[in-house]
């Protein structure tokens, strides 16, 4: 289940896990959320909505 590597905050991260000035991810577009083989699909709809909250929360410079 590929895609981009994000951190807690839905900011894009590079290979050695730097985070990426202004550039987040939500929704299907990360990696690493629908578990393969073991936990199942959690949902593009939930990914973007909860995701998509913490990088606005970050943008904005409020906590999350």
């Amino acid at each position: 289940m590929g895609g981009l590597m994000i951190d807690d905050h839905a900011r894009v991260l590079t290979p050695d896990r730097k985070v990426i000035s202004a550039l987040y991810a939500a929704g299907t577009s990360f990696g690493g959320t629908d578990g393969g083989d073991v936990a199942g699909y959690v949902g593009g709809l939930i990914q973007a909505g909860v995701f998509g909250m913490l990088a606005a929360q970050d943008a904005a410079g409020q906590p999350s």
